[in-house]
């Protein structure tokens, strides 16, 4: 099998990208260090948020006792069942700052990819609530994100900013879906296909 060429590494990163900008924003510099963190296994499993013609489902599993393997992906709602739209495959890793947890995810083809040359993160704030996990993004422009060039750095940023509303995207609840239940597997079955 031939290698896949430039235009296609673009063309399969900026699908990811576009599916990860619909929930949040990317940063050019990670938050927090992924050898530090620690696995909740609460998080494992398939995640659901609903949308009238379909949704986004988010798998995590651990990788290590640091880290996850996530994969996210649209889908849209059909006659014969669910069908997969988009994908992307993440690391993500916890970070907690003030009591508050934040997960980073770094795509995964611009960890493989070795003439990528700009990093993008995807980091979200993480609350779990009793209806599921309400995840919300950081918002790219914010002002206080300009000159921020490390980890270090964003950490201090948003420890100084933690309430500051103007520094999030719009909030998403994403309810966990029971591998038992019936009804939930013809969505946990698009996982990885």
């Amino acid at each position: 099998m031939k290698p896949p060429t430039r235009i296609a590494r673009f063309a399969s990163i900026a699908g990811a990208l576009a599916l990860l900008m619909s929930l949040a924003s990317c940063l050019p510099v990670p938050l927090g260090d992924p050898e530090k963190s620690q696995v909740d296994p609460k998080l494992t499993g398939v995640w659901h948020f609903k949308q009238d013609d379909g949704g986004t489902l988010i798998a995590i599993a651990p990788a290590d006792s640091h880290t996850y393997v996530i994969q996210m992906l649209d889908y849209k709602k059909a006659a014969d069942g669910p069908t997969a739209g988009k994908s992307t495959v993440l690391r993500g890793w916890l970070t907690e700052i003030k009591g508050e947890r934040f997960i980073t995810g770094e795509m995964m083809a611009q960890m493989v990819d070795p003439t990528t040359t700009r990093k993008d993160y995807a980091i979200f704030r993480l609350r779990m609530k009793p209806e599921g996990a309400e995840i919300t993004g950081l918002a790219e422009k914010y002002d206080g994100f300009k000159d921020v060039n490390d980890a270090a750095a964003l950490a201090k940023v948003i420890e100084a900013n933690l309430n500051d509303p103007t520094m999030y995207t719009e909030s998403s609840t994403f309810v966990h879906l029971d591998p038992a239940k019936e009804a939930d597997q013809p969505l946990i079955g698009l996982i990885s296909r």
